[in-house]
């Protein structure tokens, strides 16, 4: 997973030993049940949860198998 600010994307990689220590390249993997894009576009999820903050004490928000 990474992470810039309001946005996460799932990214998958190919990590392997190498005479150096470790390569890290790009896997060619596609998995159509998780999308690339994890998060809504920036600043819908601080906006909505910021309204349901202000009607309930607190919120939780539930992470499954990269999906909001």
């Amino acid at each position: 997973m990474l992470c810039d600010g309001d946005v996460c994307a799932r990214e998958q990689v190919v990590v392997e030993r190498s005479a150096e220590g470790f390569r890290v390249s790009a896997a060619d993997v596609d998995d159509p049940l998780i999308p690339p894009l994890l998060d809504p576009p920036i600043g819908v999820r601080t906006g909505w949860l910021n309204a349901q903050l202000d009607k309930h004490k607190f919120v939780v928000l539930v992470f499954y198998r990269g999906l909001w």
